[in-house]
């Protein structure tokens, strides 16, 4: 099981370096600012981390929390359960992105993160139940 749980402190450094990508993002990515409806142009460029601050930090670290408490806990229910977080905060994210005024829900969660924390919950999945079966056959 050290791989699953290897594999899962990995995603945990694959959501930092997303983060990072993330907090430099122009607001632009998710607003609908280039329309100058709400924001004048150059606010439009300004990098997401310029204009929420630490509480962005926060916010995008909720994946790299999911994923460090999963490779602790290794346990099936909790990979179900980082993944399944992760996909109703990818999808919360997703609905509220492009609106006319700046969000910090539409920095949650992200689908890269998602899909390869579903992957490797599938993984996991995988190995507990084929040492499950060699386990039965002693």
């Amino acid at each position: 099981m050290s791989v699953v749980r290897a594999g899962w402190v990995l995603l945990a450094a694959v959501a930092v370096a997303l983060g990072v990508s993330v907090s430099n993002w122009p607001m632009y990515q998710i607003t609908d600012c280039e329309l100058g409806l709400s924001m004048s142009s150059e606010s439009c460029e300004q990098p997401l981390l310029d204009y929420f601050g630490f509480p962005l930090v926060l916010v995008l670290a909720i994946p790299v929390v999911l994923f460090l408490v999963t490779a602790g806990v290794g346990r099936i229910w909790m990979a179900w359960t980082a993944t399944g977080t992760m996909l109703v905060l990818t999808a919360v994210g997703f609905y509220s992105a492009g609106g006319s005024t700046p969000s910090l829900v539409s920095t949650l969660g992200g689908l890269p993160g998602t899909a390869l924390a579903l992957l490797l919950t599938i993984a996991q999945l995988m190995v507990t139940s084929a040492k499950r079966r060699t386990a039965s056959h002693r």
